[in-house]
């Protein structure tokens, strides 16, 4: 495995790494939202 190909390795872990965060704190804020309107009704 050459460097480039590692560097792609990496890059693509990244992306993966940040998809998977962002979908968890999208995840968070509807729990949130609805944890507030059960609170309000």
């Amino acid at each position: 495995m050459n460097c480039s190909q590692l560097c792609k390795l990496l890059n693509l872990l990244l992306a993966l790494l940040c998809i998977h965060i962002e979908t968890k704190s999208v995840n968070n804020i509807v729990i949130v939202n609805i944890y507030i309107l059960t609170k309000l009704f």
